[in-house]
C-alpha cells in the first residue's frame, strides 16, 4: 500500500470575511467508491467559453475555494466557475480506487454535473492541490481532450503519465520544503520524457500548504492559454531559466519547461526557484 498523507489543505488563502454570494450546491448521484459527490458553483457570465474547476485537498469541501479573486477572474475571462466536493474512503484512495481515479466514476460525475449546471459540454481548466492534484492527474489520463489547461500542485504519488493523442499544456508544482517534492518532480520529468508540454514550478521556502503566489501565476498562465492567438510559446531550461531552442528541447526534453508566452515566462522566472 502506498504511503498516504491525509492533510486537509485547500487552494489559496481565504480571508475570514471574504465571501462570494449566490453559491449553488449541486448534489450528484453517488458513483461507486464515493461517499460524497457535490459540486459548488457561482454565477459568472451567462455564456461561458469554458469552465474553471477548482479541486481541493483529500475529501475536502471545495466551497471555500470560490473566493472573490477567482470569481472576478472567471468573469474577466468568460469562464464558468466550479469547485469539487468529492470524498471516498481513505483506504480506497490509498489503493488506486475512489475519486482519485476519474475513470472509475468520479470523472463522469463531474462531467454530468457540469452539463447539468451549464447546459452544454464545455472545455475545462483544472487547478488542484494534494488530493485535487491526484484527481487532475487521473483526469488527464482519462479525458485529456476535455481539458484546455491545468495545474496539479503537490501530491504524495503519481501514476506514470502515458502517451496520448491530446496533451493539454499544464503545470506541475511543489514547494521545496514539501516531502512530496521528489514525487512531483519525478512526475514532471516523466511527462517531459514523452514530449508533453508541461511547466515545472519549484516554490521556494514552502511546505505542503496553499500558495497565493502560485494562484496568481496560474491565473496568468491560464489567460495566455485561453488566448493563444495573442501569444508565442517558448521553452526555458528548468535550472538556468534561459531560453532554449527546439533542437535542445528534443535532445534534452527533461531539462525543458514549456511556457505559453514571454509574459508568463518572465513571471515563471520569478516564482520558480530550483
Amino acid at each position: 500500500m502506498k504511503a498516504v498523507f491525509f492533510l486537509m489543505f485547500s487552494l489559496g488563502g481565504v480571508l475570514a470575511d471574504s465571501k462570494v454570494e449566490s453559491v449553488r450546491k449541486v448534489r450528484l448521484p453517488l458513483p461507486v467508491e464515493l461517499t460524497r459527490a457535490d459540486i459548488y458553483t457561482v454565477p459568472t457570465i451567462s455564456h461561458p467559453c469554458a469552465i474553471l474547476v477548482l479541486c481541493p485537498g483529500v475529501n475536502h469541501d471545495g466551497k471555500p475555494l470560490l473566493t472573490p479573486a477567482w470569481s472576478a477572474y472567471a468573469v474577466k475571462n468568460q469562464l464558468g466557475l466550479a469547485a469539487l466536493s468529492f470524498a471516498s474512503n481513505l483506504e480506497d484512495l490509498a489503493n488506486e480506487k475512489g475519486y482519485y481515479q476519474p475513470s472509475r466514476g468520479s470523472g463522469q460525475a463531474l462531467l454530468e454535473g457540469l452539463h447539468t449546471i451549464y447546459g452544454q459540454d464545455l472545455p475545462i481548466l483544472l487547478y488542484g492541490m494534494s488530493g485535487g492534484a491526484h484527481f487532475i492527474a487521473g483526469f488527464l489520463e482519462w479525458k485529456p481532450e476535455r481539458v484546455i489547461s491545468w495545474c496539479a500542485y503537490t501530491a504524495a504519488w503519481w501514476s506514470k503519465p502515458s502517451k496520448a493523442a491530446t496533451n493539454p499544456p499544464g503545470i506541475v508544482a511543489c514547494g521545496d520544503e514539501d516531502t512530496r517534492y521528489g514525487a512531483s518532480l519525478g512526475y514532471f520529468l516523466q511527462g517531459r520524457a514523452i514530449g508533453k508540454p508541461w511547466t515545472w514550478v519549484s516554490l521556494p521556502r514552502i511546505g505542503h500548504q496553499s500558495s497565493p503566489a502560485l494562484d496568481d501565476f496560474v491565473r496568468v498562465y491560464f489567460s495566455a492559454i485561453l488566448h493563444p492567438e495573442k501569444h508565442r510559446p517558448e521553452w526555458r531550461d528548468v535550472d538556468l531559466k534561459s531560453l532554449i531552442n527546439d533542437k535542445e528541447v528534443k535532445s534534452h526534453p527533461t531539462l525543458a519547461s514549456w511556457l505559453p508566452d514571454r509574459v508568463t515566462a518572465e513571471k515563471w522566472m520569478i516564482i520558480h526557484q530550483p
